[in-house]
């Protein structure tokens, strides 16, 4: 088989023990109620990556090529597992994603609308999608007019994003997302869904990467910057492995 590119390599290397530490905190009882698969298999697979987990390198290069199957192999079923353990909550967070970020993004727009007037030059288009008395008949257009101002805003601010203290593989996985990032934006694509995702998780990064390093604590331990890493692996690198859709981990 071919093997994976370098930053999906070191995003699976990350993300082995991140899902047993998923399938611990669900529990056996909820993996097999979920899955309908036999308790025993179950456990099986978490015993399997447990030892996995024991030879794991550093860094990709010293791994054996025929050990990647039998780690693909396994990610992607422990993966299916946890993402059919979690639908339940994705779909809750789906149905409250865009009523929470409504009222941002109007907001958002109408910071725009007031910083056009002041300029003499008023989308008026723009100016009444942010009108209270039809705002629900505009609800999916302000989001994805206020998700375009702040790409631009967000990706404006990465030019600074602090790297220092993270591991070899989380390093890998951020600089990929970055070069991501860059590349959407100087050649947008049809659907910025994925794009935008990248960029609002990068711009959470460097946030977070500024908060902990004023704090003097270490990057590569702390758990949101951990999870933040994982999701961005999880956007930019599920597809090529052929891994079930959810993020491990809470990204608050």
């Amino acid at each position: 088989m071919s093997l994976p590119s370098t930053g999906a390599q070191h995003y699976v290397l990350l993300l082995i023990p991140a899902l047993l530490r998923e399938l611990e905190q669900l529990g056996v009882g909820t993996i097999v109620a979920k899955s309908g698969l036999p308790e025993q298999e179950v456990t099986r697979l978490y015993f399997q990556g447990r030892a996995l987990s024991r030879i794991l390198p550093k860094r990709p290069a010293s791994l054996e090529p025929a050990l990647w199957s039998e780690l693909l192999l396994w990610v992607r079923a422990l993966s299916t597992l946890v993402s059919l353990a979690t639908q339940d909550q994705l779909e809750q967070a789906r149905e409250q994603a865009v009523s929470q970020y409504l009222p941002h993004a109007r907001e958002n727009l109408a910071q725009e609308v007031a910083r056009q007037r002041q300029e003499g030059d008023i989308d008026f288009h723009l100016a009444g999608m942010i009108r209270d008395d039809h705002a629900s008949d505009h609800a999916e257009e302000i989001c994805m007019e206020a998700l375009r101002l702040e790409r631009e805003q967000r990706f404006g601010s990465l030019k600074d994003m602090p790297l220092t203290g993270l591991s070899c593989h989380q390093l890998a996985v951020v600089r990929a997302a970055r070069a991501y990032a860059s590349l959407g934006m100087a050649n947008p694509p049809e659907n910025f869904s994925l794009l935008d995702l990248v960029i609002r998780l990068l711009d959470l990064f460097s946030t977070e990467m500024k908060e902990v390093m004023a704090q003097d604590r270490e990057p590569e331990s702390d758990s949101t910057i951990a999870n933040i890493v994982l999701g961005l692996g999880n956007l930019l690198f599920r597809e090529e492995l052929g891994l079930a859709s959810p993020v491990v981990g809470p990204v608050r």
